[in-house]
């Protein structure tokens, strides 16, 4: 699961999981693990480059994971390598949303780094628009702007049976 912040890819991912028996796996979960703190701490202890390589480290670990769903931090997909490895025996399915939904969704959120500012709107549009071509490269892309978690759950099985049963 690639997709921007407030998309949903971690409630999905779970609920995917579930759904189809699978082990569920959150890179930003893995990474706080590890470090021992916050992903907004890391940004600001050691910075964004420091965080993307550690964020690269545990794809290459995890990518090829067998019968589990990977939630990944919504700018992994910037790694051509990142994008490369979720590719090669997966199936990626990009969660998106309007800016304004997101900003809704992450407002009461204080621990996003990346919308550090006066106008995280205009950054979120920014990222977003910076990251498109990216999230393109997904096999399955689903708006998650109105549909509730279950709806948008259903949306990729149905999906997901259907590429399966075809191969």
């Amino acid at each position: 699961m690639v997709g921007f912040m407030g998309t949903g890819k971690t409630v999905v991912g779970k609920r995917l999981a579930k759904a189809l028996g699978l082990r569920f796996i959150d890179i930003d979960s893995i990474i706080e693990e590890r470090e021992k703190k916050s992903i907004s701490h890391i940004f600001q202890d050691k910075g964004e480059s420091f965080f993307r390589e550690l964020e690269r480290k545990v794809i290459e670990e995890v990518c090829f994971s067998e019968e589990t769903v990977i939630a990944t931090g919504g700018g992994a997909v910037l790694n051509p390598l990142n994008r490369e490895k979720l590719k090669k025996g997966s199936w990626v399915v990009c969660l998106t949303a309007t800016p304004e939904k997101i900003r809704e969704r992450i407002s009461r959120r204080t621990n996003r780094p990346l919308l550090k500012g006066d106008n995280p709107l205009t950054i979120i549009k920014d990222l977003l628009e910076k990251r498109s071509q990216s999230y393109l490269e997904s096999d399955l892309i689903v708006d998650t702007t109105s549909g509730n978690v279950n709806d948008v759950t259903e949306k990729i099985l149905k999906e997901y049976k259907k590429r399966s049963s075809s191969d």
